[in-house]
């Protein structure tokens, strides 16, 4: 059984009768949306690759550092003069801010700059950075998938997702009408599959998508639960492989 969790925005709305591919985002969100690996040293002289994860969020980028193979979310991404600038507040280093400002380089790659400040206001400190994004010929396998399914008074909602696979795990990404993410969490055992999208609508409250089903050649079959606000539904839903 293959796991991996990472925390990402999803759902209710959670779909759109709209599918989104990965051709139909914006120009610029081709460049920038997916995994990157960083690389840098930091004035205290040791040398980092983390990795960072960019989504966007009905409108707006989210992102996240894994530490320590967990997802940790920067608490603001905005987009400014063609700089993609994030802000966290490390969990390790809580005592510190750090902003990361990058710029695209071309083919799937960025440069910029790494700045931290402590919170007293008594010590910064900056760094350059160079970063390069994750592409398809950079995983081992690589699917699209097509799912739809029904909800009352809704109708039809369409997303697609991506699957991939790198040394043996597998990764999952959600793309649907207000959300363009990783899957929190996706396991594939045999023939069954899971898939869970969680995050918060846009007004805050929480929500999580579940999807469970069971895989046979190029379709997909099972139920999907949706929860929010301690309320929760299962509608079935169906899923063909496109690529």
């Amino acid at each position: 059984m293959n796991r991996f969790i990472l925390v990402v925005m999803s759902l209710v709305c959670l779909t759109s009768s709209s599918l989104l591919l990965a051709e139909q985002r914006s120009d610029t969100d081709k460049q920038i949306l997916g995994v990157w690996q960083l690389q840098f040293t930091t004035p205290d002289g040791a040398a980092r690759e983390p990795l960072v994860v960019v989504g966007k969020q009905y409108g707006q980028y989210v992102a996240w550092s894994m530490v320590n193979g967990q997802p940790e979310p920067f608490r603001s991404v905005e987009l400014r003069d063609e700089k993609l600038i994030c802000t966290i507040d490390p969990s390790e280093q809580p005592e510190v801010t750090v902003t990361l400002e990058c710029s695209l380089a071309g083919d799937n790659r960025c440069t910029g700059i790494g700045r931290y400040r402590s919170k007293n206001g008594g010590e910064t400190g900056e760094w350059k950075l160079t970063g390069k994004r994750f592409d398809r010929a950079d995983f081992d396998e690589y699917s699209e998938w097509k799912i739809a399914f029904e909800i009352p008074d809704r109708g039809t909602q369409s997303a697609a997702v991506t699957v991939v696979s790198r040394d043996g795990k597998q990764y999952a990404w959600y793309r649907g009408r207000d959300y363009d993410v990783p899957a929190r969490e996706f396991v594939l055992d045999g023939d069954r599959v899971e898939l869970v999208v969680a995050g918060e609508l846009e007004g805050g409250e929480d929500v999580e998508a579940t999807f469970k089903g069971v895989v046979s050649g190029a379709t997909v079959t099972g139920d999907v639960t949706i929860k929010t606000g301690g309320r929760q539904g299962s509608f079935p839903f169906k899923g063909t492989q496109s690529l």
